[in-house]
Formats: structure tokens, sequence, C-alpha cells
């Protein structure tokens, strides 16, 4: 509460509340914690922070299956590891992108597959377990951009697209991602 007023207001976002509240209605944060913390009562973590560590968990979480898939991915499509060591080297002797063994494409897309796929389930996770609506946005855009590298690595390795033109939809589809996650950050209930 701000001091000196009459009317008690959150010190976070500056709503009015009532004086016996313990936590703001409009963002949750801790009405008490001053006071509290001056007479050396423990604090209760605000609505905001018990949400955050929700949040890591899932994304320790995601962390977790995604190197799951790597080894699934792996495990699937045994390559050599000498190609992949043998394509990287050429293209740092090189100088210039070179095209990826046709090899290397069926692994990619597949490993696309499955994020794409694990985006959709954090998606229903963010906004069934934590009710965070504005990160399974996000999450669903990560998701949509696997689908969209899908589109891409399968036009190329089919001949479609160049590599000029998978770079080009590429860096467009990176920039659609970043306004997009930056729109959904803004419009976030905590931005408001």
């Amino acid at each position: 509460m701000l001091r000196g007023d009459t009317v008690p207001h959150c010190t976070e976002c500056g709503k009015e509340v009532a004086d016996e509240t313990r936590f703001c209605d409009n963002c949750g944060a801790s009405l008490k914690s001053a006071q509290s913390a001056a007479d050396g009562i423990q604090n209760t973590l605000p609505v905001n922070q018990k949400i955050s560590e929700r949040q890591d968990l899932l994304g320790l979480v995601s962390a977790g299956v995604i190197l799951i898939l790597v080894g699934i991915t792996y495990q699937r499509y045994p390559i050599d590891l000498t190609v992949i060591r043998d394509y990287i080297q050429n293209m740092a002797s090189s100088g210039i992108f070179v095209r990826p063994p046709q090899v290397l494409f069926d692994p990619m897309i597949f490993f696309l597959y499955a994020v794409g796929l694990w985006g959709i389930v954090l998606t229903v996770l963010r906004i069934v377990v934590d009710r965070n609506v504005g990160k399974a946005a996000q999450d669903f855009c990560g998701c949509l951009f696997a689908f969209f590298c899908i589109f891409l690595l399968t036009n190329y390795a089919t001949g479609v697209f160049t590599e000029r033109v998978l770079a080009a939809y590429f860096v467009v589809a990176i920039g659609v991602l970043i306004v997009a996650n930056a729109v959904v950050t803004i419009l976030s209930p905590k931005h408001k």
C-alpha cells in the first residue's frame, strides 16, 4: 500500500485494494510483504512468483523432452557421425553454404515434426496447468515455426527451393516469430 493514502493501493500495479487483503486481485502481488518482513513474519509467495516457478518447471520438462527427441531421432536414423563431420568441414573449408547430404533431410524433418507436436502439447499444458495464455501463445508460435521449417526443408530436399529461396523464407519466418513473441509479451496481463 502506498503510504499516506487514505485508500490503500497495490504497490505493484496501483489498483485500489481493501485493508485486509493479502494479495492484489489485479496483479497477485503480496500486499503485506513489507509489513511482514518488518515484523519478522515469513512472507507467502505472490501468485505471479508461484506461477513463474511452474513455468520454470515446464521449461525444464521441455528441455528434457527435446533431449529425448534427439535420442529418438538418432535411434530411428542411425547416421554415421562422420557424415555430419565431413559436411561441416566441407562447408567450413569452402566458406559457403553447401547443400547437406540427402541422408540428413529425413532425420531433420522427423525431429522438427516431433518438436512441433511437443509444442502443441506444451501449449495445452501452459493453458491447463499454468493458465498462462501469453506463454502458451509463444509456445504455439514456436511449434508453427517448426512446422514451417518442415515445409522449407521438404521443398529444399526435393529441389523446389534453391538455397537463396530457403534462406529468404527462413529469415522472414524468424522475423515473424520474433515480432509475434514480442506482441504476445506486450499484450500479456503482466505488461498492462
